[in-house]
């Protein structure tokens, strides 16, 4: 079963599921869900990877008590895996969150850095002219 559904994230990703298989054993049934990552090329993330794919199972198992039923197991083996699906998505924005956050860390600090040695650079430069208008005076003298 080919399906498309699409769930944006804040304009700078969206999570896709693409494909759908279900499998049935039994009393049992499962479905192996495809979806990817998108990463919208029109965000400030241009770094990132533009798409990663992956793919869940969900399983509904029918108890020998219950009467089987195709529709329902499909119902919630596939709600499995789509939640499964969410799961991975979720871990995967998080990963990058935290290598953003780790990279803006480095990124502050670069900055504070650079804008120190601008200071000393700058201090240097005035005392480097102080330095040449006090020759230039006691030249004169």
């Amino acid at each position: 079963m080919i399906m498309k559904k699409e769930i944006n994230i804040q304009k700078v990703a969206k999570l896709v599921f693409d494909d759908k298989q279900t499998f049935r054993k039994n009393n049992t049934v499962t479905v192996k869900v495809a979806a990817h990552i998108e990463f919208l090329s029109n965000s400030i993330l241009n770094f990132l990877p533009e798409c990663e794919e992956f793919s869940t199972v969900g399983v509904a198992k029918c108890s020998p008590e219950d009467n089987f039923d195709l529709g329902k197991g499909y119902k919630i083996a596939s709600s499995r895996a789509e939640n499964e699906a969410y799961n991975v998505a979720a871990n995967r924005v998080s990963k990058i969150v935290s290598d953003l956050n780790w990279t803006s860390d480095g990124l502050i600090q670069m900055l504070e850095d650079l804008k120190t040695n601008r200071k000393h650079n700058k201090l240097f430069e005035s005392a480097v002219i102080a330095d040449t208008f006090v020759s230039k005076r006691d030249a004169r003298s």
